[in-house]
């Protein structure tokens, strides 16, 4: 293989590299997304589940 061959694959690896890091970056940005929007929900189940039961305790209580 000669230099210019050599500088040739150099090149494309490097520009590989760069995409690679760009699509990982914006992967992490939407896996912070997906797990924010998970423990939003989370936490909405659990105060949802908190609601109710305290509802079905009034209810109970009352009767």
């Amino acid at each position: 293989m000669d230099n210019q061959t050599l500088q040739i694959l150099l090149d494309i690896s490097r520009e590989n590299s760069k995409h690679i890091e760009i699509l990982n970056r914006e992967m992490g940005e939407v896996v912070s997304e997906i797990a924010i929007i998970k423990w939003f929900i989370g936490a909405n189940v659990i105060a949802w589940i908190g609601v109710i039961t305290s509802a079905i305790w009034q209810i109970i209580i009352k009767k």
